[in-house]
């Protein structure tokens, strides 16, 4: 019985779905037509379209460093790129960052030593 709901929670959290139209093999989101597949939703969520016509929205996903690496600041969210690239990241110490280089990120308030 406890796994039973155990599943039934994690198939609610999983992600939102949307009751959407088949439109010309897509889906009709709202007011716009989109292809079977998945997709980037502004501002940063995937999008899924099934072939049956039914649209998913997933957020983006928790994300940490790695075991043994520090957090020293955020990410915050990239509109534009792709998901889950897109998704607001934390800025681990020791890993290198070239493609945001030119953005502006969160760092924590350093003390002087």
């Amino acid at each position: 019985m406890k796994s039973y709901i155990c599943a039934i929670l994690l198939l609610i959290c999983g992600g939102m779905g949307y009751s959407a139209t088949q439109v010309r093999g897509g889906c009709l989101f709202g007011k716009q037509v989109v292809s079977v597949g998945k997709h980037t939703a502004a501002p940063c969520m995937e999008l899924i379209c099934d072939t049956y016509g039914q649209v998913t929205m997933a957020p983006c996903p928790s994300m940490a460093c790695n075991p043994g690496q520090e957090a020293t600041g955020m990410m915050p969210e990239r509109p534009g790129k792709p998901f889950p690239d897109c998704c607001a990241q934390p800025i681990c110490k020791g890993r290198h960052y070239p493609e945001v280089a030119d953005l502006p990120y969160f760092l924590p308030q350093m003390e002087s030593e």
